[in-house]
């Protein structure tokens, strides 16, 4: 049983058997308004699990979060968190990572074919090195701050095909491999941080032989729903 079966078998409070097909359809059509409207006469759920059982049903699975990084070694993560846990929110619901491709949703129907094209696309790629630089900000786009990741041909070529691999998500913006010591700070805490910081030595190698697909859950924090080692003998 899948992932999103198993939510709906643990949910005492909805009863998928009591929707007929015309009910389905009906309530689809339907804007969010007359919907709450329908479902104060219908007792048997509540708005939210309505949501999620016409997704299930109608499109082959409820939308959830995924993403695909990479995780540096402990070394790195140590160094990183060292920031993070001053300056970026999201420190608890994710570790240090280099994002590969940004969170998308699908289905449980719509990730089995993409997570097959992430272990043959790792087939084709050799373990390469990751090594940062420096500690540097996307200022003036957003004021996130980052250890900067050398750019490579095969980190390129990574990043390019699996983002191809789904392409009904479209970029948002040009690569720029890195790890987030810091996030959603504003114009003056930025301008702190990041001038105490931008002096440091942030100089570290080391060798990438994987990356993991992630699904997100009900708390927001992240976790691993596939694990792909690079190389053919992987």
């Amino acid at each position: 049983m899948d992932l999103l079966a198993t939510r709906f078998k643990a949910s005492p409070i909805f009863d998928v058997s009591q929707l007929t097909l015309e009910s389905v359809v009906f309530l689809k059509q339907r804007k969010l308004g007359i919907i709450k409207n329908i479902q104060k006469k219908l007792q048997f759920f509540i708005w939210p699990d309505l949501e999620l059982s016409l997704n299930y049903l109608t499109t082959g699975g409820i939308y959830m979060k995924y993403g695909v990084v990479v995780f540096p070694s402990k070394s790195l993560q140590d160094l990183a968190n060292s920031y993070r846990k001053r300056y970026d929110p999201h420190y608890s619901l994710i570790p240090p990572h280099m994002t590969l491709k940004n969170p998308f949703e699908a289905t449980e129907s719509e990730i089995k074919p993409f997570t097959e094209k992430l272990r043959a696309l790792a087939k084709n790629y050799e373990p390469f090195k990751l090594q940062t630089t420096k500690i540097s900000s996307f200022k003036p786009v957003n004021n996130v701050i980052y250890f900067k990741v050398s750019p490579t041909p095969e980190l390129d070529g990574l990043y390019n095909e699996i983002n191809q691999s789904f392409s009904e998500q479209n970029l948002e913006y040009s690569f720029v491999p890195h790890i987030t010591i810091g996030q959603e700070l504003s114009d003056d805490e930025h301008s702190d941080v990041y001038g105490s910081l931008r002096m440091l030595k942030a100089e570290h190698e080391e060798t990438v032989d994987r990356f993991h697909l992630l699904y997100q859950l009900e708390n927001g924090s992240w976790t691993v729903y596939e694990t792909f080692r690079l190389g053919k003998e992987a």
